[in-house]
């Protein structure tokens, strides 16, 4: 079945060039990706965020774009894997510093209406969700909300504009659907943090709601 499946790949690729991105990932697993954790502090937003991996690594870059931009499955579960450990290791660690009983929500950041209709997904909720259903996971607390946070506003992309123009950018871009629940620990969950616009943007929209305690958190910086 293995020749068989390989002989299958190869034709396709013939046919199909692999992207230079895909090619890289496919030669990942888990343990290389798990091998660049290195969550830090950033002190883009307020509250400060946390990023847990170098985007300028090939092998981190390759995985972002990979699930962010052709949906490759393989580049989010390795994310997802990621994911996964920090939390794990926050709940142990860090998250001791918190109150016991708060209940744990992951949001992840809401791509624009525009995007979504583009990709079909949403690349930041595909990771988080593959990162709690890991068996590793299921009895770690924590919960995903995806109708909370909300994009009403359609932006530019960020890409595109400096630091001042990406926080006018994104001022307003989110609302929470309902208000939060202020005894709940939020986690706002994004691919990339750069200069933080848009992190700090989705923190606002939480904290507005009635959010007691939000972190921004990105996958890389």
């Amino acid at each position: 079945m293995d020749f068989l499946r390989s002989v299958l790949d190869a034709a396709i690729d013939s046919v199909f060039p692999p992207r230079d991105h895909e090619c890289a990932v496919r030669m990942l697993d888990e343990s290389a990706v798990l091998a660049h954790l290195d969550p830090v502090v950033v002190e883009r937003t307020a509250p400060a965020a946390i990023a847990l991996m170098r985007f300028r690594t090939p092998a981190v870059r390759a995985v972002i774009h990979e699930a962010k931009y052709r949906a490759n499955p393989k580049a989010q579960n390795v994310l997802a894997a990621a994911l996964a450990q920090h939390l794990a290791d926050w709940r142990a660690e860090d998250g001791a510093l918190y109150d016991a009983g708060a209940q744990l929500v992951l949001v992840p950041v809401p791509i624009s209406r525009e995007r979504r209709a583009e990709r079909g997904y949403n690349q930041c909720e595909e990771i988080a969700r593959r990162a709690l259903a890991r068996t590793d996971m299921k009895d770690a607390g924590f919960k995903l909300d995806t109708s909370l946070l909300t994009r009403p506003k359609d932006t530019e992309r960020q890409t595109r504009l400096g630091r001042l123009l990406r926080r006018r950018n994104m001022a307003e871009a989110f609302a929470a659907s309902r208000p939060a629940d202020p005894g709940a620990l939020y986690i706002v969950v994004d691919d990339v943090v750069t200069t933080g616009a848009t992190l700090q943007a989705a923190a606002h929209a939480l904290l507005k709601a009635g959010a007691g305690t939000v972190i921004p958190l990105a996958l890389s910086r």
